[in-house]
C-alpha cells in the first residue's frame, strides 16, 4: 500500500508532506525542540517570551501592522504556543496562498527582530496571562500534584509560561542568543497538509527555509524524586478533588502497544458515562457529578490516575469506592461484550483523528517530531484490535498496585481558629 505522506530532509529540516486533493486549503505546522524543559536554572519563561515577541517585527515585516495586512491580503491565520517540550507555530489558509503561508511561517520562526521597545509591554501581557492561569485553584492543585509525583524541581513540573519576574530580568541579547541556538532547521519538524503539488512544495521549502544551520537538541530527562505518598492541598474551594494515581514510564519508553492498553483501561475504568467509576460513583451511589480515569505521559515518566469531584462529606467513601473499582478492574476479567463495545468506540475515535486538515497536521507533526515515524488511523486500528482484555489488565497491573499508590486531595482551607 502506498503511504499518503512523504518524508524528506531539506536544508537540514525534517519535512513531512501530506497532500489532500479536493480541499482548497493548506496548513503548515512547524515544531521546535525547545521550551521550558530546555532552560537552565530554577526559573524559566525565556522561550515563552521569545514566542510573544516574534509576532511584533521580522526582517521582512517592519511592524505588526505590516504582518497583519499581509495575512489579510492572503487570507492567512496563524498562531504559536510554548510548552515544556516544544514550541509550535502554524499558518493556515487557502491553497492559493501556499507560498505566502510558508513565507510567513519562516519569517516568524527564523527572522524575528525582537524589538526592544515592545519588551516591557509584552512582559505586562505575560503577567496578565500568568495571573489568569494561577488564579485557578485547580491549576494550583495540578502544579502541587505534579510536584508530588516528580519532585519540586523536576522539569516535568514546569509549564510553558514561566515567571514574569524572571522574564523581566532577561535582556534582548539573552533572547537573541537562545533563539540563535534553538531556532535552527536541524532542531525542527515541518509538516505540510492540504491541497498542493509535492514537488512544488519541496522546492518552496528548499528556497524559503535556508541559512539556519545548527544542532539537534536532546530531550531532558532529569531524576524523578517523588514526594509524600499522601498529599493534601488546601485552597479556596467548596468541593473536594480526590485523586488516586500510580507512576508509569513515559511515552519514549513504553511501546505503542502498552500505551494503547493503558488508553483502553482508562476508557473502561473512567472514560465515559458507561465506565466503571461513573456507574458506581454517580449512577448507583450519587456521590459525584464528575469523575474519570486517564494516563498522562511525558517523554520519560507519567502516571495513570482516577479522580473525582465531590462534597467533603463523601471523600472517604469515594476513595474507598475508587480503589475497589480500579483494583477490581485489574483483578477480574472484563465482560466480553463491554470490552468489544469499548474497542469499537475507541476505533471510531482513531478514525476521527484524521477528520480535518488541522487534526491530520497535528497528528503527523507530533508523531514525526517524537518518534520519527507516522501512525496512520488504519495502522492504529489494526493494532488496537489485537489487544486482548487480559493484556490490558496485565499492562495496567504492572503499575496499578496498592504499594505504588499516590493519594492526592484538594479541599477547603481550614477556618481560622479551627
Amino acid at each position: 500500500m502506498t503511504k499518503p505522506y512523504i518524508l524528506d530532509k531539506i536544508n537540514g529540516l525534517r519535512v513531512i508532506l501530506y497532500p489532500i486533493k479536493g480541499l482548497p486549503a493548506v496548513k503548515a505546522n512547524l515544531v521546535i525542540r525547545a521550551g521550558s524543559s530546555y532552560e537552565e536554572g530554577k526559573d524559566w519563561g525565556a522561550f515563552h517570551f521569545i514566542e510573544h515577541l516574534t509576532f511584533h517585527q521580522t526582517k521582512r515585516f517592519k511592524n505588526k501592522l505590516e504582518l497583519e495586512l499581509f495575512k489579510e491580503e492572503y487570507g492567512l491565520n496563524n498562531n504559536a504556543g510554548t510548552g515544556r517540550e516544544d514550541i509550535s507555530y502554524y499558518t493556515y489558509g487557502p491553497s492559493s496562498s501556499f507560498k505566502q503561508a510558508l513565507e510567513l511561517l519562516y519569517e516568524l520562526v527564523f527572522e524575528p527582530v525582537i524589538p526592544e521597545e515592545v519588551m516591557e509591554r509584552e512582559i505586562e501581557v505575560i503577567r496578565q496571562e500568568y495571573n489568569d492561569k494561577w488564579d485557578s485553584p485547580h491549576n494550583r492543585f495540578q502544579r502541587a500534584f505534579e510536584e508530588q509525583h516528580f519532585g519540586k524541581s523536576h522539569r516535568y513540573t514546569r509549564d510553558g509560561m514561566g515567571q514574569p519576574e524572571y522574564i523581566a530580568s532577561l535582556s534582548r541579547d539573552d533572547l537573541k542568543e537562545l533563539h540563535g541556538k534553538y531556532f535552527v532547521n536541524e532542531n525542527c519538524v515541518l509538516s505540510l497538509t492540504g491541497d498542493f503539488e509535492v514537488e512544488e512544495a519541496k522546492k518552496m521549502v528548499r528556497d524559503i527555509f535556508v541559512g539556519n544551520q545548527g544542532r539537534l537538541s536532546r530531550p531532558r530527562r532529569g531524576e524523578i524524586k517523588p514526594g509524600e505518598r499522601e498529599f493534601i492541598h488546601r485552597d479556596d474551594v467548596q468541593q473536594d478533588t480526590v485523586v488516586l494515581s500510580w507512576l508509569v514510564p513515559g511515552f519514549m519508553e513504553l511501546p505503542l502497544r502498552e500505551r494503547f492498553a493503558m488508553w483502553i483501561a482508562g476508557y473502561i475504568v473512567g472514560g465515559s458515562t458507561r465506565s466503571k467509576l461513573f456507574r458506581r460513583l454517580r449512577e448507583e451511589l450519587g456521590l459525584v457529578y464528575r469523575c474519570g480515569a486517564s494516563r498522562k505521559l511525558n517523554p520519560y515518566a507519567g502516571y495513570f490516575e482516577v479522580w473525582s469531584s465531590n462534597s467533603p462529606q463523601s471523600t472517604s467513601r469515594v476513595f474507598e469506592e475508587m480503589r475497589k473499582e480500579t483494583y477490581g478492574f485489574v483483578e477480574k476479567p472484563i465482560e466480553e461484550k463491554m470490552y468489544r463495545r469499548s474497542l469499537n468506540y475507541l476505533k471510531s475515535n482513531i478514525s476521527l483523528s484524521f477528520d480535518s486538515i488541522g487534526r491530520i497536521s497535528e497528528s503527523i507533526t507530533y508523531n514525526y517530531f517524537w518518534e520519527k515515524k507516522v501512525y496512520l488511523p488504519d495502522d492504529d486500528i489494526k493494532l488496537l484490535l489485537t489487544i486482548s482484555e487480559k493484556e490490558v489488565r496485565e499492562v495496567l497491573g504492572r503499575y496499578v498496585r496498592p504499594e505504588n499508590e499516590y493519594v492526592s486531595l484538594m479541599t477547603a482551607k481550614e477556618k481560622a481558629g479551627s
